[in-house]
């Protein structure tokens, strides 16, 4: 097998891992500068990013002893884009849905203060 074989593998993990990153660096702004929203929506995004992670670590150590042993096997990856953008989806999703759920009850209490 070809070193080249092995740097494909390493950087379509490298790859993965710069996208969990990002997911954790948005996460952890939502937390930092954030409501009580946003906190609630960081946890979906820190969620998704650690599953992201460990998928990519899952699939690298797979795919690495695939090459050792000269297996013919798909070395593509159809599953987990998919199920990335599905969690990117629910997370998003959530996020829209909670800011507003929120909004309604933060009009309902400025209603309230206005007619005092």
């Amino acid at each position: 097998m070809e070193p080249k074989v092995y740097f494909a593998n390493e950087r379509c993990l490298l790859s993965w891992y710069e996208a969990g990153i990002v997911l954790g660096a948005i996460a952890a702004g939502l937390l930092n500068f954030g409501d009580d929203v946003a906190i609630k929506a960081a946890f979906g995004f820190t969620f998704v990013a650690i599953a992201l992670v460990v998928y990519a670590m899952g699939m690298f150590l797979w795919r690495a002893a695939m090459i050792r042993k000269r297996r013919a096997v798909r070395y593509d990856d159809r599953l987990g884009p998919t199920v990335l953008c599905a969690l990117l989806f629910i997370a998003v999703g959530a996020n829209f849905i909670l800011r507003y759920l929120n909004a309604d009850e933060d009009e309902d209490e400025n209603a309230f203060l206005v007619v005092q």
